[in-house]
């Protein structure tokens, strides 16, 4: 009997000592689900898009034209460039949603272009989209002024809550002065206050959200005159 008893105490103790392998593998798988779901939004928010690769760049003409669709029925002529910017960052903000892109890669020639075409058209994508989308939008509505420069910008965050995550934003250099604009911060993470509006880049407060933009890489946006 107790020879007995001691096998089936080892047996009670090996099953133990599995279930806690077990768990912690599920723990690390855990994490890293989690951690790959928290880029760019809240993982509430989260649908699945494709992934871009070396296929060709929608054409400068092409995601002009469709920009230039977009300002028109979105601004007045009459609006002055400050109005315009406003009534484009809200429209971005009201009119895209959300929907995760894998495997982003800034290498590939051309992807601001594909990606501000494909949220144009298709109204949804990742923050790389909201960027790129909004900086075409800006660089058109201001036109060939060399008093503003338009850049995406890809970087790291701390703006969802979730510690340092990797995430794209604009900045548009406005007489002299750097200012930043992120739709999709201000969608997914501020209820579209405009809190990432307009905003220095040099403020702290901005240098704080972006990680003092380390290790950023920048994409200027030329204007492309349709016609």
């Amino acid at each position: 009997m107790y020879k007995e008893n001691k096998n089936q105490q080892g047996i009670e103790k090996l099953c133990f000592q599995k279930s806690k392998l077990r768990c912690g593998f599920a723990r690390i798988f855990l994490f890293f689900v989690l951690t790959f779901m928290m880029s760019c939004v809240p993982a509430s928010t989260v649908k699945v898009t494709g992934t871009l690769t070396a296929e060709a760049a929608t054409s400068k003409t092409t995601v002009a034209k469709k920009a230039n669709a977009i300002i028109k029925k979105t601004v007045k002529s009459s609006d002055s460039k400050l109005t315009q910017l406003k009534k484009l960052f809200k429209y971005a903000e009201k009119t895209w949603g959300y929907s995760r892109t894998y495997n982003f890669d800034s290498s590939v020639s051309g992807w601001t272009r594909t990606y501000a075409y494909s949220i144009m058209k298709n109204k949804k994508g990742s923050c790389y989209h909201f960027a790129a989308g909004f900086a075409y939008l800006a660089r058109q509505a201001l036109g060939s002024s060399s008093k503003y420069t338009v850049r995406v910008a890809v970087g790291q965050t701390k703006g969802f809550g979730y510690g340092l995550q990797s995430h794209a934003w604009v900045e548009i250099k406005i007489n002299g002065t750097w200012y930043i604009f992120d739709p999709n911060m201000d969608k997914f993470a501020e209820d579209s206050s405009l809190t990432y509006y307009k905003k220095k880049r040099s403020s702290s407060a901005m240098k704080k959200v972006y990680n003092s933009y380390k290790n950023t890489k920048y994409f200027t946006v030329s204007y492309v005159k349709t016609s």
